[in-house]
């Protein structure tokens, strides 16, 4: 089976192959959330799996041909653990980003799944989170779907805040929930919002675009930015 976007663009998808099966560990992955491509073929998943069965929260580290290499992290609030993790990226060292929506927190692991920091902390002013969600990493900065604020904030990557965009609302450049985030070749950003519609950013705008064209265009930027970053 193939997918064809009729007059967008044109490219043809067609199905490989699927990785994982239905476990709490080794390859298989439990309420999987977000993945990241390695430049080496590694794919880095989240599995949020559920309350009653913690064991099942953690990063698994698996090739596109389903070996199976590592899984890092635990259930809890220490560190290196997730109560809720939620999205991942990875920056140009390989190093691992997690956002985790119930701590408000973001997790740093090295590509060996080696706990490094945390920064983050619950509220509403400049830098702080309330369910942090989406991740995108670009230049040495990280954009972070500030859910519940109905906004999107910039740090450094050893958390220094650096500014925001987006309000509650329905208007152009508002949001509503925004979740999910990936960017473009040229540094425009897209937003994913769970109860607006899809949104296109750069440095001097935010506006809405066609659902279609917007899910395609963050479908691509966000695999891409996973591989590149």
């Amino acid at each position: 089976m193939s997918t064809h976007f009729f007059g967008i663009k044109d490219w043809t998808f067609s199905y490989s192959h699927s990785i994982g099966r239905n476990e709490f560990a080794g390859t298989g992955f439990r309420n999987p959330m977000d993945l990241a491509l390695a430049p080496d073929d590694m794919v880095y998943v989240v599995n949020r799996s559920y309350e009653n069965r913690p064991d099942g929260i953690h990063v698994t580290v698996c090739t596109l041909n389903e070996e199976y290499i590592r899984e890092f992290g635990a259930h809890g609030e220490g560190d290196g653990e997730f109560v809720w993790p939620t999205s991942i990226a990875l920056d140009g060292q390989g190093n691992v980003y997690i956002s985790d929506e119930w701590l408000n927190r973001i997790s740093i692991f090295d590509k060996d799944g080696k706990f490094l920091g945390k920064w983050g902390k619950p509220g509403s002013g400049n830098g702080e989170l309330n369910r942090p969600s989406g991740l995108a990493i670009s230049n040495g900065t990280i954009l972070v779907s500030d859910t519940r604020n109905h906004r999107i904030q910039k740090f450094k990557l050893d958390g220094e805040y650096l500014g925001q965009f987006g309000s509650l609302g329905n208007g152009p450049g508002q949001l509503n929930m925004p979740w999910g985030l990936g960017l473009d070749n040229d540094g425009d950003i897209y937003v994913a919002d769970w109860r607006k519609t899809v949104s296109r950013s750069s440095p001097l705008r935010v506006s809405r675009l066609p659902v279609l064209d917007s899910l395609v265009a963050v479908s691509v930027s966000s695999i891409a930015q996973a591989v590149c970053a």
